[in-house]
Formats: C-alpha cells, structure tokens, sequence
C-alpha cells in the first residue's frame, strides 16, 4: 500500500520567510553599526584635528577650519567646532578666543579641547 505524504512546501516556505527576516534584521543592524562606527571615528579625527591646531597656536578660526576639512565626510560646520582651554589641568574649561598678534589665547601648557 502506498501512503500519501502531506506537502511540506508550505511549511518549508513559512520556515524560510521567518528566518530570513531575521537574517536581513541582522545585516542591516551589522551594516547601521559600521556606518555609525565610522562617523564616530570621523568625528574624532575632527575633534583631534581642530584640537591639534589650536594647540600649535592657530587662530580660532583657522582650527576649526581644520576641524570642518578633517571631517569632510559628515556635516559639521565651523559653528558645530567648539574651541576650550583649561587653565587648572582640566578641571574648568573657557573659550578660547584671538589676540590681536594673530594666534589664540592659550598659554604655553594650557590644556585645549574641541567638542
């Protein structure tokens, strides 16, 4: 006697459709994550770059210039570079503004931050 088997396409197809969502799920979190890891690390070479500058004695201007160019590819504007200097090792932060001479008013071993 021959017996009927009952059709397993369908539930073959039911178990394909749940996995494979969560397998889209799962790359395109994988994808979302390194396209924010790697805005992430732009944003620190902006950071770096506009902190580096002000460090050497650029002005305020010019730093973060160099902090918008090192970002290039995200959209940060000089406005979105804030320039600090710390004159207790860290412990307060102020502005960092010009002189007249051309460069900005930190001091020789002032601390300098950009955020």
């Amino acid at each position: 006697m021959k017996q009927r088997r009952t059709p397993q396409r369908g539930a073959a197809l039911v178990e394909f459709a749940l996995v494979s969502s969560l397998l889209f799920l799962l790359l395109f979190g994988i994808i979302e994550v390194g396209l924010l890891l790697g805005d992430q690390a732009q944003v620190g070479a902006a950071a770096r770059e506009a902190a580096r500058s002000a460090s050497v004695g650029s002005t305020v201007e010019t730093a973060q210039a160099g902090g918008v160019n090192a970002g290039a590819g995200i959209h940060l504007t000089a406005a979105g570079v804030s320039l600090e200097k710390s004159l207790d090792n860290g412990t307060t932060w102020t502005a960092l503004g010009d002189t007249a001479s051309g460069t900005n008013d930190a001091a020789s071993g002032n601390l300098v931050r950009a955020t």
